[in-house]
């Protein structure tokens, strides 16, 4: 039986009516005071002094006091005006409240989504399919590898040349990194564009010396892997572009040029008292 009675006054909604019971008495004292001291008086000084409470008529020797009745009236009057202006106000700061939290929760789920979708650089797949190409550059016989993701578009390049703890070899694993996040960091660009950007500021970078004639020749290992990437991803359009600059650099190889302090490559020529890059454009007189 004690155990039901602490469940009883624990209950929410008892706890609820006894701070509302308490609430409400304190609350009627206030509307009294309201009432009697400064409405009313104030009521019946405009009405000559008449005080309300006085006001009776007497019917067959009954006493009617109809003035009791009017502040009666006037006290639930109060109390009803004040208990509407009180829920108006809740009412209208919960309404804020919720119509905030409601903008604020899609943002934050919009958010989230966006990152689920968009990581900054795709996650490597489990599975992935490529091709290898062996090319001979004036360093020594590059491996090529290009490996595309599960919808066939280019994902990663790795390059494998010289012996391990060679600088030939520490300058291809970052060639190789670094196309390799080019093609997997989120862009505007699709995988095929930036093979494209890739082929053309590779292309054409040339040494002191060079493997093969014509179209097969090859000016440094970055001119390799710009090939490598050209056959295996672009189309003979682009190629012809490529070629386009190989010939330039075939051209230039034959005079003496200076470092292009533009595109870096050499490729500098002075003729006619006007220097001029024939890779990039760039003139100085």
């Amino acid at each position: 039986m004690i155990k039901e009675f602490k469940e009883f006054i624990s209950r929410g909604n008892v706890i609820d009516l006894a701070v509302g019971v308490i609430m409400g008495s304190a609350f009627g004292k206030i509307v009294t005071s309201l009432v009697n001291d400064i409405i009313m008086p104030l009521v019946g000084s405009i009405m000559g002094g008449i005080d309300f409470t006085t006001l009776s008529v007497t019917i067959n020797d009954s006493k009617v006091t109809y003035g009791n009745f009017i502040q009666n009236v006037v006290d639930f009057l109060i109390v009803a005006a004040c208990i509407f202006t009180m829920l108006k106000l809740l009412s209208h700061f919960k309404k804020t409240t919720n119509d905030q939290l409601d903008q604020e929760e899609p943002k934050k789920e919009e958010k989230k989504v966006v990152e689920k979708k968009q990581p900054k650089v795709r996650p490597r797949p489990t599975v992935r399919r490529g091709v290898t190409v062996t090319k001979s550059t004036p360093t020594g016989t590059a491996h090529i590898i290009m490996n595309d993701d599960e919808n066939n578009q280019p994902f990663e390049v790795f390059i494998e040349i010289g012996k391990g703890g060679s600088d030939i070899k520490a300058m291809a694993e970052a060639l190789g990194r670094i196309a390799s996040i080019l093609l997997r960091v989120n862009s505007p660009l699709s995988p095929k564009e930036r093979v494209k950007e890739i082929v053309d500021q590779l292309g054409g970078i040339g040494g002191q010396s060079s493997v093969g004639f014509g179209k097969n020749k090859v000016r440094s290992l970055p001119d390799a892997i710009s090939q490598a990437l050209s056959d295996n991803y672009l189309a003979p359009e682009d190629n012809q572009e490529l070629e386009k600059i190989r010939q330039k650099a075939e051209a230039i190889g034959k005079i003496s040029a200076d470092i292009c302090p533009e595109c870096g490559n050499s490729s500098f020529i002075n003729i006619e008292g006007c220097t001029k890059c024939y890779l990039c454009g760039h003139s100085e007189c």
